[in-house]
Parts: structure tokens; C-alpha cells; sequence
């Protein structure tokens, strides 16, 4: 069999905008909409850094910093900021959130405010800043079917997401924080036609579902409450517990009372795919989680046989479609 020999390394997709410190000062633009003001907390030794790359319409940064107070002004994006190490107080209309790596995260509508950072005991302040035109926003909203009253009722927020604490808010975070990384390794596959609107649309709908969690706006719920939906609802659970193990979709179906053409036609009703389709994507997603686990010693196949691939061929194709890479360079990185 011939052996799948690694690539070059590829660089980062993300480029240096602005640098700071006390004997360099480089300019770009900003991060964001407005001119960005930053105030180094060490002002002999302080030093910071700020990086981006566009995915599709929404901008991803990288942060890295001793420490350091900025003023921003984004008058058009919604703002994620997600710390990766340290900790990040803003205050804007004279209310203060805040975040720790780890464990939360913020959100802000466009506004206007004051952010404080702190580097950890040990390292720099490292963070993803996402931001997202509330405009892509509206828009996908509006496809998902909210009115436009609604989208303009929602254009003032701020949250602090605990991780944890609601699967969106923990879905989002992590969608951020896996662009983030799919940048900053050169991922192949975001050269591929059509993945920056993917990218886009997905974080788009992510941030509408957690403003309808927050009930700041009201997704219809149609499809979910239908025949179609609970049906999808029941298998996607039953997938989730079982998904090693499942061998073909038929034991799915007879799980939740149907017959393997009744729930094909539900799972296109409802989410545009078929079965096999999400449960393959729920078994990429564990395998990838594993393969990047710093304390699992399995080798490849293992973890492939693990969540259920019988097929280790296979397993390297798809994963190298979703994910851009193959397992073995995956496993490389951790």
C-alpha cells in the first residue's frame, strides 16, 4: 500500500495589522470600524500585536498581548471575544463584562467601548476577536424566517457566555475558536470554493439562535414542532449515545418508531441532509476531538474504529473534506 506522505507546512492565513510597544509602534488600520486607541499597561516593556483575515464578510483577529487598555469603536459588526489565555474587562453605557479564558466569552451589538486585557502570571493575553456584520446577520435572520421588526428590535445587546451553561453559547465559542485555528495553520481547505460562505453563513446562524435563546428575537419553530421534527429530534439523540456503534440507519429508525424511508424524508424536511450524513458528521466531530487530546495515546486507527468508521480509507477522505488535513497531521499538532 503507498504510504500518504505529509505536505510542507503551511503558513498562516492571518497578516500583521498593527504592533505595539515601546520601541515599535507599526500602524495598519484597525481591527475594527474605528481608529483603535491602545494604551500599553507596561509602558518600558509592554508589547502587543494584533492580526486578521477575512472569512467570507466576517473579520477574524488574533490578539496577543502583556497587557493593555484599548478604546474601539464598531458602529456596523457585532463583536465575539473570545480569550484563549488571560482575561478581557469591557465596559460600554457604564455596565462591565467580563471574560477569563476557559470559561467565557463576550458579545456585543455595535457599539462603543472601553476594553481592558490581562496577561495570565505566566505568558501573554492571547484572544479571537470575531466580527460580524450585523447586516450578514439581518440577513440570515430573515432567511431563517424572523421578521424584520424583530431584527431591528434586536440591534442593542451584550452578553457574557459562560461555557457550559447553554449548548449554543458553547457551540459558538467553538466555532470561533476552531476559524481561529483553521487560519492560523493555513488550512487547505479554506482555499476551497464556497467554505468562506459556509464559515460565514454557520457563525451568522449561531449568533441568531442565541438571540433567540436570549429572547431578544423568536425563531419560528415550525418544522421542529412537526411530525418531521421530533423524528429528526429522537435520531439525533439516539445518534449522539450510540454513535460507534450504529451500522446502519435502519436501527436508527426502528430507535425511534419509524421506517428508514419515514425518517430519510424527515431529516430532508427538516435539516437538508440525509442519516448517514449527520451521523457521519457527529462521528468526525468526536474523532477530531480525540485526535487533538493531549492525554489519548490511540493511535489513528483506533480512534477511527473508536467512533465507528469500519473503513479507515474512507475515514482519511472524509476527514481530510470536512477538515482540510488529514488525521495523521491532526494528530501531529497536539
Amino acid at each position: 500500500m503507498k504510504s500518504i506522505q505529509a505536505g510542507p507546512r503551511r503558513v498562516s492565513f492571518f497578516k500583521r495589522i498593527a504592533s505595539h510597544g515601546a520601541k515599535n509602534q507599526q500602524f495598519a488600520h484597525g481591527l475594527f470600524a474605528g481608529q483603535d486607541t491602545l494604551l500599553l499597561s507596561d509602558k518600558t516593556h509592554g508589547r502587543a500585536t494584533v492580526s486578521k483575515y477575512v472569512v467570507g464578510n466576517v473579520v477574524v483577529g488574533d490578539v496577543r498581548s502583556t497587557g493593555h487598555e484599548v478604546d474601539v469603536a464598531e458602529p456596523f459588526g457585532v463583536s465575539l471575544l473570545v480569550p484563549l489565555q488571560g482575561k478581557i474587562e469591557s465596559v460600554a453605557c457604564s455596565e462591565t463584562r467580563v471574560a477569563h479564558a476557559g470559561s467565557s466569552a463576550l458579545i456585543f451589538s455595535p457599539n462603543r467601548r472601553t476594553t481592558r486585557v490581562v496577561a495570565p502570571q505566566y505568558g501573554e493575553f492571547r484572544a479571537v476577536p470575531l466580527i460580524i456584520p450585523f447586516s450578514e446577520i439581518s440577513r440570515v435572520a430573515e432567511r431563517m424566517g424572523v421578521s424584520l421588526r424583530q431584527i431591528r428590535r434586536a440591534k442593542s445587546f451584550s452578553f457574557e457566555l459562560d461555557r457550559g451553561s447553554q449548548a449554543i453559547s458553547d457551540e459558538l465559542v467553538g466555532f470561533c475558536q476552531l476559524l481561529h485555528s483553521e487560519v492560523a495553520r493555513g488550512a487547505r481547505r479554506l482555499n476551497l470554493q464556497g467554505v468562506h460562505t459556509q464559515w460565514s453563513e454557520t457563525i451568522c446562524e449561531k449568533v441568531v439562535e442565541l438571540l433567540d435563546e436570549a429572547a431578544l428575537l423568536q425563531l419560528p419553530h415550525i418544522a421542529w414542532d412537526s411530525t418531521s421534527g421530533r423524528h429528526v429530534n429522537r435520531a439525533m439523540e439516539y445518534m449522539r449515545a450510540n454513535a460507534a456503534d450504529i451500522v446502519l440507519i435502519p436501527e436508527v429508525a426502528a430507535a425511534c418508531g419509524v421506517s428508514s424511508r419515514t425518517l430519510e424524508h424527515a431529516f430532508r424536511d427538516a435539516v437538508s441532509m440525509t442519516p448517514m450524513q449527520v451521523l457521519t458528521s457527529f462521528r468526525l466531530e468526536e474523532a477530531r476531538y480525540m485526535l487533538l487530546d493531549c492525554d489519548t495515546y490511540a493511535s489513528v486507527t483506533d480512534i477511527a474504529l473508536a467512533c465507528g468508521f469500519r473503513h479507515l480509507g474512507r475515514f482519511s477522505r472524509v476527514y481530510g473534506d470536512r477538515f482540510g488535513e488529514l488525521p495523521s497531521e491532526t494528530r501531529a499538532r497536539r
